[in-house]
């Protein structure tokens, strides 16, 4: 994990504050996070992204809707760059409602860790890579313990990249323009 020279920032995003059936495993990764912070060794904060994020929609075209897409595609970037990918974790649906119509929309995992250090994505889980799938509590795990997680030593260049081909790295295309 980071050395002393680094600033460790963690993003949790969970689809809910009451997650039925994960209230359990999330208030444990929490408490781990918060015991992080308490002793110095980061800064945290939890996002609430909900269930899904329709891509086409009113709201992603204010502020917090481009922010959720932006970070997307941030992970998505890191992976691809990475040799990783956040596919089947993130996945790219279609929905059809008989109120709402046909849409298209981003399903998130119920917890996501992104690790920043000094401002750039340093990893993102779960993400998976040929050989295994890397979970939120593995990241915890490696974090608190001399144990190496591939995704945490990943360089940050295009070494990696060639993991997954173009064909199996997933993306996101939303119709809204996004500034980069």
């Amino acid at each position: 994990m980071p050395s002393g020279d680094t600033h460790t920032r963690a993003e949790l995003y969970v689809r809910s504050l009451a997650p039925r059936g994960a209230q359990a495993s999330q208030e444990a990764v929490v408490q781990r996070l918060l015991d992080m912070e308490s002793e110095r060794e980061l800064d945290f904060s939890v996002t609430v992204w909900g269930d899904q994020i329709a891509t086409d929609s009113a709201v992603t075209r204010t502020e917090a809707g481009r922010t959720m897409i932006e970070t997307v595609r941030r992970f998505e970037s890191w992976a691809t760059t990475n040799g990783y990918t956040v596919e089947p974790f993130f996945s790219d649906v279609r929905r059809e409602s008989l109120v709402d119509g046909a849409y298209d929309a981003i399903v998130p995992p119920h917890l996501c860790l992104a690790l920043y250090e000094d401002g750039d994505v340093a990893g993102v889980f779960p993400c998976s890579d040929r050989e295994a799938h890397y979970t939120v509590e593995d990241a915890l795990e490696a974090m608190t313990s001399e144990e190496e997680l591939p995704p945490l030593s990943a360089p940050s260049d295009d070494s990696n990249a060639d993991r997954f081909s173009e064909e199996e790295t997933p993306t996101y295309a939303s119709p809204i323009p996004l500034d980069e």
